[in-house]
């Protein structure tokens, strides 16, 4: 087969293009779909802290942005995700653990973050990052489930094998991903 004798390079680079430009959307749909994101309406924001709206509405007016689509997941974890790629069409998702366990000044400050990572285009790289690394998180969980409810050794060690590399590709990019977040905060 010709194809296979060429080199892949525009073909990946194509590929990374689309991703990129479709990430809000799908990342949006990965989300909702899996993890239950649903809207976070200013409101309910505004009822666990007043402070992050006021940061919200302040730092967008300065720069001439509409404020980022705000997310929430139903998590007890506390986490956020800035995702998108542009500031139009930005997203920050927060868990409900995150809005529960933190003060006010600290949701505030968590939201300020995020915006940074917008304002320097880091959201844009970790969500291509984070649509080529949920594929193989995916894939190893469903062949977990599916190789546990199977007794028969040969179906067992052949889902084993197949998880464990997923997984070991989900972490190599995961670690990676994780190196680049934390260089990014500096």
């Amino acid at each position: 087969i010709q194809i296979l004798y060429r080199d892949p390079s525009n073909l990946i680079l194509g590929l990374f293009i689309i991703l990129m430009v479709s990430s809000p959307w799908l990342l949006d749909w990965v989300l909702t779909r899996f993890s239950g994101q649903e809207e976070l309406p200013k409101e309910k924001l505004n009822s666990y802290s007043r402070e992050t709206v006021r940061v919200l509405q302040r730092a967008c007016q300065q720069r001439h942005w509409t404020i980022p689509e705000l997310r929430i997941l139903p998590i007890a974890a506390p986490m956020i995700i800035s995702y998108g790629n542009l500031p139009r069409t930005a997203r920050i998702t927060v868990s409900q653990g995150l809005l529960e366990q933190l003060a006010d000044d600290e949701i505030a400050a968590i939201y300020a973050l995020s915006l940074g990572q917008i304002g320097r285009w880091d959201f844009a790289v970790m969500s291509l990052v984070l649509l080529v690394t949920m594929p193989f998180y995916g894939i190893y969980q469903q062949v977990s489930v599916w190789e546990n409810q199977h007794h028969s050794k040969i179906w067992r060690w052949t889902g084993t094998a197949l998880a464990a590399i997923n997984y070991g590709i989900w972490c190599l990019f995961t670690g990676t991903a994780l190196l680049n977040s934390r260089l990014r905060l500096y």
